[in-house]
């Protein structure tokens, strides 16, 4: 049994390849981001209070609680989308590609300059997947991306169970 899936590496795959690596193995960024809002949410009040309670004595205090608030606000609001942007610029940089993956019985292949090898399904280490996409992650920072509507060869609906048994692992549904 063999499949082959295309898949257009560009801004879209990348942000469901991040958004699926949020919701599974990296619950970190959004922890990180959670706590980036709080900390702000609590230097701007903590600087109101002091600027209300000491008055002119807290303006300096009151002044530098803003500024760590205000920058832990922005963190919190704009560091995902800047994280994304800066991980799409880095894999769309030689511009938007298409890249073959056949997966045969005992391994799996890319058209992908940096995979021209011959990779064990032992190589992944979690599987997740949402209505169009599924991806395999190697470690928690590296994956591939797969479109689910970009299959060249093979059944679609038997790709997933022939993942699972060939890695041993079981797919995440997002």
């Amino acid at each position: 049994m063999s499949f082959e899936i295309e898949t257009t590496y560009n801004r879209e795959s990348m942000d469901a390849m991040n958004r699926l690596a949020e919701k599974t193995i990296r619950p970190d960024l959004v922890w990180f981001r959670m706590a980036c809002l709080i900390l702000g949410v609590g230097g701007l009040a903590f600087g109101a209070y002091q600027q209300v309670v000491l008055g002119e004595a807290g303006k300096s205090t009151a002044s530098i609680c803003y500024g760590i608030g205000l920058v832990l606000l922005l963190m919190g609001i704009f560091w995902h989308s800047y994280f994304l942007n800066y991980k799409a610029k880095g894999v769309t940089a030689g511009g938007v590609k298409t890249y073959s993956f056949e997966f045969e019985e005992n391994f799996f292949t890319s058209d992908h300059p940096e995979m021209l090898l011959n990779y064990p399904y032992s190589k992944f280490q979690y599987l997740c997947e949402n209505d169009r996409w599924m991806v395999l992650f190697s470690d928690k920072r590296t994956g591939i991306i797969l479109d689910k509507t970009g299959f060249v060869e093979g059944d679609p609906e038997a790709f997933g169970p022939f993942l699972e048994a060939k890695t041993g692992l079981t797919i995440t549904k997002v």
